[in-house]
Formats: C-alpha cells, structure tokens, sequence
C-alpha cells in the first residue's frame, strides 16, 4: 500500500518533510527524509555587515535578493531562526511586531545577532553626555542613525522602555520631537559642567515634575526640603532661575508667575522637564472655544493643573487678557466661566473681531503654503497693528505653514500662517516677507506606492527643517504605501498616508506606483 505522510511539531520543535514513496525491491512503500527544519520563536537583534550576503524566501529556500548596501549597517529584529540539515537561518524584519512581514531568511554565519530581553523600565529624568547617536532601532547600525546627541547634551531624557540587547542596556524615549533609542552610554546621572559653581540666573521656563520621588530642596545644593509626591507631580511650574554648585544644576520653582514671589524649592535639573517661556505684547482679541482640550491654572498645564474640560464651553465667547508663547505653542489668559485660566492657542477658533484692523482692511480666502523669509521677520497678531508685533526668531523660520487667509489693511498685503490645516493660527506676515507657493488639494489616488527609500519624511507637504519627521526614508525603503490624501503644490505632487509609525507627508518622486 502507498504511503505519504508528514511528521508536524509545534513551534520549537523539529518539523520533518518526507519525500515521494520511492521504489525498494519493487514495492513504492517507503519514504526518506529529505530535509529536518527546527524552527524556534525567539527575540534578538541582528546586523548585517556584508552587502552581498544573500537573502532566502525560506530557511534553505530560493534566494531572491542580496542584502547589498539597502541592508547592510542596519539592525534588524530577528524573530525566528530555523535549522535545516545542520544549517542554521534567521528570519530578519524591521518590525518588532512578529505578525508583520518580514524582509527574508539568511544563514546565520551571515549575520551578528544578540539577544534582547525587556527590562523593568524606570521612568526617571536623566541628562544627556551628548555622546552618541539616537537610533530608529535599538542596537542601531549606521543606517539606523536618526541624528547624533552632540547637540542635546544637558537635556533631559525619560525613558519609556528599557531593553538589554546583548549586555549593553537601551532605552526608548523622545528626543528632539521624535521617539528614538538610545544607548545607556548616552546618559549620565548629573550635568556635566566640569563641577563649576555659579551664582544664580534669571531664567524663564515652565518645568515639570514627573516622578513622586523627585528631590526639593530647601536651597540649591542645600537640605533636602521634601519629595515631590503626588502634591508636585505632573504640575506645572514657573521657573525663574537656575544656579550651578559643585557641577550639579539646580532650578527654582514656584507656583507665580511673578519672579520676586515665594518659591516651593530648587530641584535637579535631572528631576525636572523644562519648556521655554516667551511673554507676548497681548492683543485685546475675541476667540471662539473650540470645546476641545481643558482650562488650566498655568500655561501648558499638567494634571495637577486642569481646572475643567472645555468640551461644555464650545462656542463660547473668549477674550484673550495674557498671551504667552511656551515651547512654540501660543496660550491665553482669560475667562471661562467664572474662574481665570489658561487656554492653548488650539482650543480657540480664528478670531471674531481683530481690535485694530481699519475699515479699509478686507479679508479673502486663498490656498498656499509658505516659510517666513528670516528670523527677523515680523509677524502680527493683529495684520497692520504695529503693538502685536513679534519676531519669526528661531521658532518660526525654517518652516512649513498653511496659508489660507489674505487681509489688506492700508494696502498693505498680510497672509495669515498656521501650523495645521484646521487652526494653530500663528499670526499675520506682509506679503513681502514670505515665500509662498500654491497648494491645491486633488482628488486623492486609489493606487498603492512602494517607497524607494530617497529623501526625507515631512510633517507638511513641501516641508522644511522644522518639519521633517524623518531625516532618511531609508529604513522604510520596499514598504508600500498608501496615499490618504493628495496634494499640489506649484509643479509638485505630494502624498499624505502611514510611514511607519506615524503619518507623514512624501514627494511623488519618493515612491513607484506598485504594478
């Protein structure tokens, strides 16, 4: 009798495959082993060093690919290996997530892998030496460099995993803007100012604690006074000066805004997340409340500081009596209801009248996107009223912004740009002092994409420094991609869809349209 059978072992366990019966003195009754597969579930980290090592479709399968320079110098999560006759294959993905797709199968004599194991994360403030590089992968390879540290030494990081890759210890965590990972190495417990001690600064920050157990002392490098507990976490602070003792960075905090009032104590700077703060002239404006975000006690308030939802104030008349710039965002002091608070620029609508505007001013609608033409641009809160008047600086050039409203006050010609299509208004800018170019939504395309790995990530169509959200497209190089919406600006198509983890803007030249 004919006999055709497989032997199938769950994962980790050996999966044998038999051949065709084959013919053993005159009777096909007998099948030999052709190939033993053991395949296992694992966790490692793996990089590539060779350009040419081969990529497999299945452990001792076909090869259809080479690693070449697209994979090499890149670290890669390795989620299962294979053994076959003696030979030993790893299953390499830029995903950590193992029900994703992965890039292919190669011998393990091809790769350098290294097992990762999460760790108990402890989410504590820790400067940054400025040494090293923040990656898009832990134990990051040359083609996973997101940007070096050298720039944000002294500032804060807080870990939000903690993973051991090998023996080295990487935390997962933001810097800058974006979500990266970065080495142990990379960290250290105190400031590094060569143990300088400096009379008191004049500073102007909010600051935040996040941790319970953060230290405040009575005096910079004096007693220690209490811990935070849950009274000072998550609760916003003014920051009025800073002081250097024996190396080590202390910042005051208090609850006023004035400098000269009481404060609560002076912390590390390790124990605090800062936020620069920039007073603005105010502009006696109406707002309408959107209904969306709270009310806080202090500008760019944690939980401590939410007085109410403002989801039951939508529509509500809001008159702006304080206007303070914090990390780039705009907030407003006012009225809501009986109390004063504190409101983001995002929670209110365009203005309802603009005290200052002359009868001569008109209004249109238009469609552009636009960069200030330098740091010293003006920009008005008021188009034509010269008191409301502030500098681009640093916070605004090298940017990306919508421009959907013209007003001609005087004949002179003002552009209003905003970070997001639907509010984040910023200000009003002259015609001259912008670089503008059209933007014209399209019907969006049904088509998929392959991103061919060129260029950079934006966070807005034609995008500028300020706006990249990835600074390479390489490691998402063979992902598809699929446009949810389609933009024009002047000669260029842009496309909006998922890159990633995030959703991002690209040029049509930056993706093939999949066949």
């Amino acid at each position: 009798m004919k006999k055709s059978w497989k032997i199938v072992a769950a994962m980790g366990m050996a999966t044998t495959i038999m051949t065709a019966p084959m013919t053993i003195n005159g009777t096909k009754d007998v099948q030999v082993a052709q190939a033993a597969t053991k395949t296992t579930a694992i966790t490692y980290m793996g990089q590539i060093d060779n350009p040419k090592t081969a990529i497999y479709d299945a452990p001792a399968g076909n090869k259809f690919d080479t690693v070449d320079t697209l994979y090499s110098k890149n670290s890669f999560y390795v989620h299962k290996k294979a053994v076959v006759n003696g030979v030993t294959y790893y299953r390499i993905s830029r995903n950590e997530n193992p029900t994703f797709g992965a890039i292919g199968w190669v011998k393990a004599s091809t790769i350098n892998v290294k097992k990762m194991t999460e760790q108990k994360n402890v989410v504590k403030a820790h400067p940054m030496n400025g040494k090293g590089n923040a990656y898009s992968r832990p134990d990051g390879g040359e083609r996973n460099i997101w940007h070096s540290l050298k720039d944000y030494k002294n500032r804060q990081f807080y870990p939000q995993r903690t993973v051991k890759v090998g023996t080295a210890i990487w935390y997962y965590g933001k810097v800058g803007a974006r979500n990266v990972w970065i080495s142990a190495n990379s960290l250290s417990e105190k400031v590094d100012t060569a143990g300088a001690t400096t009379e008191a600064m004049n500073v102007s920050y909010m600051g935040m604690l996040h941790s319970t157990a953060n230290v405040i002392y009575k005096t910079a490098g004096g007693a220690k006074l209490q811990t935070a507990g849950t009274l000072y976490t998550e609760n916003n602070f003014y920051v009025h000066q800073k002081k250097i003792v024996n190396g080590v960075t202390y910042y005051r905090i208090s609850r006023n805004e004035s400098a000269s009032s009481e404060a609560v104590g002076w912390v590390k700077s390790a124990a605090i997340e800062l936020a620069s703060l920039k007073a603005h002239a105010n502009v006696t404006e109406n707002f309408k409340l959107t209904g969306k975000g709270n009310a806080y006690s202090r500008p760019a308030g944690g939980e401590r500081n939410i007085w109410h939802s403002l989801n039951t104030y939508k529509n509500t008349n809001f008159r702006a009596k304080e206007t303070v710039e914090v990390n780039g965002e705009l907030w407003y002091y006012g009225t809501v209801g009986v109390r004063n608070v504190w409101v983001s620029a995002a929670s209110v609508t365009d203005s309802i009248t603009q005290t200052g505007n002359t009868a001569t001013s008109k209004t249109t609608a238009v469609s552009y996107v636009g960069q200030t033409k330098s740091a010293k641009t003006p920009i008005f809160r008021v188009a034509g009223k010269s008191s409301t008047k502030f500098l681009a600086g640093k916070s605004y050039t090298n940017e990306t912004f919508y421009i959907y409203k013209k007003n001609v006050v005087k004949n002179t010609t003002y552009y209003e740009i905003r970070r997001s299509q639907s509010g984040d208004i910023i200000g009003w800018v002259k015609d001259k002092s912008l670089a503008k170019q059209t933007l014209k939504f399209t019907i969006n395309t049904k088509d998929s994409f392959t991103i061919d790995g060129t260029g950079k990530g934006y966070t807005r169509p034609n995008g500028k420094s300020r706006n990249i959200l990835y600074t390479t497209m390489k490691p998402f190089a063979g992902d598809t991609f699929k446009p949810t919406s389609t933009a024009i600006i002047g000669n260029d198509t842009w496309y909006v869809g998922q890159l990633g983890t995030k959703t991002g803007w690209v040029k049509a030249s930056q993706v093939t349209k999949t066949k």
